[in-house]
């Protein structure tokens, strides 16, 4: 019983882990938003990319989604682990969605005619 015991013991010791969906949304937030920043800021007249950009709010609100989910589950289920990862993510994603908005309404301005 003694072997028992310490396996127990020892899986109780474990840190907690963060949640795939708390994951997915901080990967999602990071990725999606920076790479149509730049892409916006290089190149702010074309029309395109300006609609693409508008487009690229789509994934943030999913990562948003996808926080909120990870913090709600965590809660719900007293988990103690991946909450920071699930903050991160939702922060990142509402901090990318409003630099978007700022620089897509920004871009119109940048734009010289060609």
């Amino acid at each position: 019983m003694r072997p028992l015991h310490n396996f127990r013991a020892r899986k109780q010791e474990l840190l907690p882990t963060a949640s795939n969906l708390a994951s997915a949304s901080l990967i999602i937030s990071l990725l999606g938003g920076p790479l149509m920043m730049c892409l916006l800021m290089w190149s702010p007249g074309s029309e395109g990319l300006r609609v693409i950009s508008w487009l690229a709010l789509l994934p943030q609100a999913l990562a948003l989604g996808l926080g909120a989910w990870a913090l709600y589950d965590a809660e719900k289920e007293r988990k103690a682990g991946g909450q920071w990862v699930a903050v991160s993510g939702v922060a990142a994603s509402s901090l990318t969605c409003v630099l978007l908005v700022l620089l897509n309404l920004a871009a119109y301005r940048l734009a010289v005619p060609v």
